[in-house]
């Protein structure tokens, strides 16, 4: 790092965050020489905030472009490398000088860190850090992406794209979401005409619609995310989420389901585990389903299967997991499976199981019991 130009700058934008700003940018100290927060119309504290932890502060009007608002914070920024960040993220405890190391490498143009999209998710790797190059641009209103130019300019000039053991965490969708999710519901909209190719666009279409309970619409948006998936010729682990809803809101969502519903889920499972059969989420739908239509043997095989996860130390690069799927929800969905199936002491471990791990939800405590007196019974 040169006296002229800071190494690292932390770049982002906000918009009334006060709740979110000061962690955020107290989790850079150390790491970050620079920091540069573009604001789109706070009302709260944020400037003051951001002022505090000496940033510099830039306007950019809020046009309904995320795009256009990144693309202004990078144009800001001097350092030589970026960390791109929102305020409602934290960087965890990283050596400063293991950053030194990797950024020092002159063939890599960025790197994929670590993060968690939301508590309760295993890490998976995503593009955050890059060289400061004007060719480096996002592109998109919304779920705008700067991985398309990344990709180009490593084409063009020969970089590579490298790993980075650097952990972020995302805080922003806890607790009540739904006027984030009416903010984003135009945008994406929006976003799906200009470019209707997007598979990620669908699927945060069809869950910000099923999580407002408009639940016939989102399976129809789930239908167009695994028409898009079957054309796709890279078999992207992220595709899989589509099978795997659609399948969900064919079998398990909206009540008790149809045959003629339950056996169009087989069918999208089947060919969603054809193209994606390591993919957990979509083993546990298929539990589910299996389930759904009294098939317990077959699902107990598959619920031990992922019971045998350990979720706090799961990590796919590609995609993340509920934890809960290996913990949680797999042991409670197996104590239903071995009740059902008369193996009612294992039935009560893993109740006993799910209790122990979510000792608020007194159901599986009040099943725990039920399922120990059939025990005695039996025995």
């Amino acid at each position: 790092m040169t006296a002229e130009r800071p190494l690292l700058t932390a770049a982002m934008i906000v918009r009334n965050e006060e709740g979110f700003l000061g962690p955020c940018l107290s989790s850079l100290a150390g790491l970050a020489d620079e920091l540069v927060i573009v604001d789109t119309g706070s009302t709260d504290a944020s400037r003051d905030i951001a002022r505090s932890h000496g940033a510099r502060l830039g306007e950019f009007p809020w046009t309904g472009d995320f795009a256009a608002a990144r693309n202004h914070a990078l144009d800001l920024a001097r350092g030589e490398w970026i960390l791109w960040i929102d305020a409602d993220e934290r960087v965890l405890p990283f050596p400063r000088a293991e950053l030194e190391r990797v950024l020092s490498a002159r063939d890599v143009l960025a790197c994929r860190l670590w993060f968690t999209d939301l508590e309760g998710t295993t890490p998976h790797r995503k593009i955050r850090l890059w060289r400061n190059d004007p060719r480096l641009r996002f592109q998109g209103r919304i779920h705008e992406n700067i991985a398309t130019s990344i990709k180009a300019v490593v084409a063009e000039d020969g970089y590579e794209i490298a790993d980075c053991e650097m952990e972020m965490t995302h805080l922003g969708y806890e607790g009540d979401i739904s006027a984030k999710h009416r903010r984003n519901l135009p945008l994406l909209r929006q976003r799906l005409e200009e470019a209707p190719g997007i598979i990620s666009n669908w699927l945060h279409l069809g869950g910000i619609l099923t999580d407002l309970g408009e639940k016939e619409e989102a399976e129809r948006v789930f239908v167009q995310a695994v028409a898009l998936a079957r054309q796709s010729p890279d078999r992207h682990p992220r595709e899989a989420a589509c099978y795997a809803e659609l399948a969900r809101s064919l079998a398990v969502t909206g009540g008790e389901p149809t045959p003629s519903r339950l056996a169009e889920a087989e069918a999208v499972l089947a060919q969603g585990l054809e193209r994606h059969p390591g993919d957990r989420y979509l083993q546990w739908v298929d539990a589910s389903y299996r389930m759904a239509r009294g098939r317990f043997e077959e699902a107990v095989v598959i619920l031990e299967r992922l019971a045998g996860i350990d979720g706090e130390r799961f990590r796919d690069p590609k995609v993340a997991c509920d934890k809960r799927i290996f913990g949680e929800f797999a042991f409670d969905a197996l104590g239903l499976c071995c009740f059902r199936l008369g193996r009612h002491a294992e039935s009560a471990a893993w109740y006993a199981s799910a209790e122990a791990v979510a000792p608020a939800r007194l159901e599986y405590r009040l099943r725990r019991i039920a399922a120990e007196q059939r025990a005695r019974r039996a025995g």
